[in-house]
C-alpha cells in the first residue's frame, strides 16, 4: 500500500491528496503501475491510459473487486488519481476501441 488512508463507510478514501475520493484499492493498483506491470495504451489525444488486470490476491485483499476484471488508473495533470473498474467484456471492448484509433501520423495525412 502507498501510505495510510482514512476511508468512509463506503471504503472511499477521505484523506486529502492524490487518492482522495477513490476506492480504497486505488493506491494498491497504482503501485502495480509504478512497478511497470500494466497494459498501457494511448487514446485519440495521445494520452496514456494504464490498465491493470485484477489478480486473485487483489480480490482477496479487496473483496469489492470480485466482479472486476481490470482497473484503469489515470493520474490527471493536477496530480489526482482516477480509477475505472471494468468487467472482462468492458475491458476487451475498450482495448479493441483503442487499437482502432489511428496513430498521430495517420491523422496528420
Amino acid at each position: 500500500m502507498i501510505g495510510d488512508f482514512d476511508v468512509d463507510e463506503n471504503d472511499v478514501i477521505t484523506t486529502p491528496g492524490t487518492f482522495e475520493g477513490e476506492p480504497r484499492y486505488a493506491p494498491s493498483i497504482y503501485r502495480v503501475i509504478l512497478n511497470g506491470l500494466q497494459d498501457s495504451r494511448d487514446n485519440e489525444y495521445g494520452e496514456r491510459r494504464d490498465f491493470v488486470l485484477v489478480t486473485k490476491e487483489d480480490r482477496k485483499a479487496f473483496p469489492e473487486l470480485n466482479e472486476v476484471y481490470a482497473v484503469e488508473i489515470y493520474i490527471s495533470k493536477s496530480g489526482f488519481c482516477y480509477s475505472v473498474p471494468y468487467t472482462e467484456a468492458e475491458y476487451r471492448a475498450e482495448i479493441e476501441a483503442l487499437q482502432n484509433i489511428p496513430n498521430q501520423e495517420e491523422q496528420a495525412r
